[in-house]
């Protein structure tokens, strides 16, 4: 395991105890995706008669990135529903990019209005785990969705610190580690652009918009932004070259 750093995650598992098993298996497959994507500390919530009046949930929610729910007819039975302190400030994890919340299925369960139903949900298709001609396919298919899900983490917390607190730095360290986790993630190129842009740090911005550019040429953002960058350099022929580009292939200005 990494030592802990600023891009460090904490992981959730929260499961009905009759789940254990599957918690522990599902750990120990996920091995490789903690080293890889940097996962240091493993939590447990495990579910309970008085979890609706368990306010501890609300600090250890504070400090987790990934909220890992089994669900199982178990999980479902158990009808927790959290308190409404709990529910707002995973709201607010959710929406500031802060927190993956997501469903691995463990078995055919309606999971539609359930408390904290995600929006994410594991293996594809929402095929349970059961339902897999083996459990190594379906650990396969899960791990990679997980690590596409952390990496959109990334990306969404980024744009949440540059609309919101408008910290170009941070959000610039938010992209990079999008792009370590996935080199050819070209919206990240381009957001990671936009962040340099931010900082007036316009060559750099330049170097990332033709890496966006290299992944996705006909995206009429970066074409855009990348002309804007080449104005503010005082490159006016390139810049209204860029800007035609991105006209050509559909931006309405």
């Amino acid at each position: 395991m990494p030592e802990e750093s600023l891009h460090s995650l904490n992981l959730l598992y929260w499961y009905a105890p009759e789940d254990q098993q599957w918690r522990d298996e599902i750990d120990l497959h996920f091995r490789d995706l903690k080293r890889h994507c940097h996962i240091t500390k493993v939590f447990d919530k495990v579910l309970s008669p008085s979890m609706g009046e368990d306010e501890s949930f609300l600090a250890q929610l504070r400090n987790t990135h990934l909220v890992l729910i089994l669900v199982s007819t178990h999980f479902k039975a158990a009808q927790a529903v959290p308190l409404p302190e709990v529910r707002k400030s995973l709201e607010w994890l959710r929406w500031s990019g802060d927190c993956l919340v997501i469903a691995l299925l463990l078995e055919k369960v309606d999971w539609d209005g359930a408390p904290f139903g995600s929006r994410d949900v594991l293996p594809s298709d929402a095929r349970p785990l059961i339902e897999w001609p083996s459990r190594e396919l379906a650990f396969h298919d899960s791990e990679k969705s997980m690590r596409g899900a952390i990496e959109n983490r990334w990306l969404m917390h980024g744009d949440w610190l540059l609309q919101e607190t408008h910290d170009n730095e941070e959000a610039l360290e938010a992209y990079e580690e999008a792009l370590r986790l996935n080199p050819a993630f070209s919206w990240a190129w381009y957001c990671k652009g936009g962040a340099f842009a931010g900082l007036k740090r316009y060559e750099e911005a330049l170097k990332t918009y033709d890496e966006a550019l290299l992944l996705d040429p006909s995206h009429t953002h970066t074409w855009y932004w990348k002309g804007e960058a080449l104005k503010a350099l005082g490159r006016g022929r390139e810049a209204r070259q860029a800007k035609r580009k991105a006209r050509q292939l559909g931006w309405p200005f």
